[in-house]
């Protein structure tokens, strides 16, 4: 394939050795590069691509080390890998580069295959609340299929408004039902406050690393993220204040319990002082506290807007109870209410009846904090099986988090690992996680990756960390051999 030409995007945070890598391995997946076709040669395949040529050895040198290419004398780097053997998978779409296709790939790839899975930040589906659940789906039919099964106000179903004012008074929140709204989850609540609230242009400030969906979202909606780096205590208090005063954002987004990859907890002097920087600047926090149940040692902080202050909280169901009820909620002043319920009527109108009666009754029936107590000593034993096969397995060099909650552990590898190649070589060992590139706003480092715990047994957790430990070493070791090469 002495003519083959290379979609390279020279904007992406992708190197663009592993572009061609990746590019290269389609082929072969695809059955267009066949065990003995001749790659074109280095200096042929760098003029061509207008790269040096110390970028293309380095791309041929990948793919020999995993056994795809080999360099013969007189006939040069010939293909040893048929469409069979290839160790891409056909479906990997070509956009894997950017990072929503890497995002709608590791999303979706436990769906597809047995694999232990490490991707999803998601309740274990052997511990979901099915029977009780079931049982207030049956009632809500029984009582009158009709209601159950028509429109719901915008702003959501008014006795769930009640239980959930009443269910958020155990985190310090007090907030009367016309303060809060009922949302398809934590994600549109995000979205609706940050499309209402911040205009096209605007800057809205985020944590780095941040919660992938939430910069989606800002994409989106086209404003102007500005990212501020989440240290051990998290956000750095200086800098958003710097911030603040030279940027003049409209929003700020934060995760402050178990933060969404890192597993950071802002502690109690850093909350107070943030609301008080908000306050004096007049910016408005939009607190995310999809994870601040699942507090599995110790105690969390008073949510955001528990302290007062311009704070809109959102948060869901979906870590704590049911992910498939995307059922969501914003608690904030009754004149924003309206203003994201008009919004909301633009996309979807309402929430299911049916789903928002049986968690009421749920609710009202006191089961949640049972259903929670239980899930929490399950995720104790998960996230223990995951920092003791850590320990066990991984290099010396590699280094994680250990949060107090949460579902995930935010992974440090070497300078020399690019974990999304990493991610496409665990997939063929089964093993997948979340490459750290999708929680960057800009200049993402290559080497993290999150490996989120919830929803694999200890067993396959030992399994899966030993076998991502073995593909962390394979690639320490390319990287030496491509040190040599140089």
């Amino acid at each position: 394939m002495q003519h083959m030409q290379i979609p390279l995007n020279r904007n992406s945070s992708e190197p663009m050795y592993l572009q061609m890598v990746q590019f290269i391995k389609q082929q072969i997946a695809v059955g267009n590069l066949s065990s003995g076709s001749v790659l074109p040669s280095i200096r042929t395949m760098a003029e061509r691509h207008g790269v040096s040529k110390t970028i293309v050895s380095m791309a041929y040198a990948e793919l020999q080390a995993g056994g795809l290419v080999e360099g013969r004398v007189g006939q040069g780097t010939v293909v040893t890998a048929s469409s069979k053997s290839s160790a891409q998978p056909v479906y990997l779409s070509p956009e894997l580069s950017s990072t929503p296709g890497l995002m709608y790939d590791f999303l979706n790839r436990p769906a597809q295959e047995c694999t232990i899975n490490f991707a999803i930040n998601s309740p274990s589906p052997d511990h979901l609340p099915l029977q009780a659940f079931n049982r207030y789906l049956r009632a809500v039919l029984n009582d009158g299929i009709g209601a159950a099964l028509q429109y719901e106000p915008s702003e959501g179903y008014g006795p769930l408004r009640k239980a959930i004012a009443r269910h958020l008074m155990d985190r310090g929140i007090v907030a009367a039902p016309e303060e809060i709204m009922i949302t398809s989850g934590a994600q549109q609540a995000i979205s609706l406050v940050i499309g209402e609230l911040a205009a096209p242009g605007e800057c809205v400030v985020v944590e780095s690393p941040c919660y992938m969906g939430t910069l989606g979202i800002c994409a989106g909606h086209s404003v102007r993220v500005v990212p501020v780096s989440v240290a051990n205590g998290g956000i750095d208090m200086d800098v958003v204040e710097d911030v603040f005063k030279r940027m003049r954002p409209r929003l700020l987004y934060t995760m402050p319990s178990f933060q969404n990859p890192t597993g950071v907890t802002l502690d109690l002097a850093r909350r107070k002082r943030l609301i008080e920087i908000a306050s004096k600047y007049d910016v408005t926090i939009v607190e995310d506290g999809v994870c601040s149940e699942l507090q599995l040692f110790g105690q969390s902080p008073p949510a955001l807007h528990a302290l007062g202050g311009p704070v809109i909280h959102c948060g869901s169901f979906s870590k704590s109870l049911l992910p498939g009820l995307r059922i969501g909620y914003i608690v904030a002043p009754p004149d924003v209410i309206r203003r994201l319920t008009l919004r909301k009527q633009m996309y979807d109108i309402s929430n299911p009846g049916l789903f928002q009666r049986a968690l009421t009754i749920f609710l009202d029936n006191d089961q949640f904090n049972p259903h929670l107590r239980k899930v929490l000593a399950v995720y104790r034993q998960h996230r223990d099986a995951t920092l003791e096969a850590l320990r066990n397995y991984m290099p010396e060099d590699v280094t994680w988090s250990e949060p107090e909650g949460g579902l995930g552990i935010w992974v440090r590898c070497p300078l020399q690992i690019d974990t999304t190649a990493l991610y496409l070589d665990a997939n063929q060992a089964k093993v997948t996680f979340a490459p750290g590139r999708v929680f960057f706003a800009a200049n993402a480092p290559t080497n993290y990756l999150r490996i989120s715990y919830g929803v694999e047994t200890p067993k396959r957790i030992d399994e899966g960390i030993g076998l991502l430990a073995e593909l962390i070493r394979k690639h320490m070791n390319q990287a030496v051999g491509h040190h040599a090469i140089l």
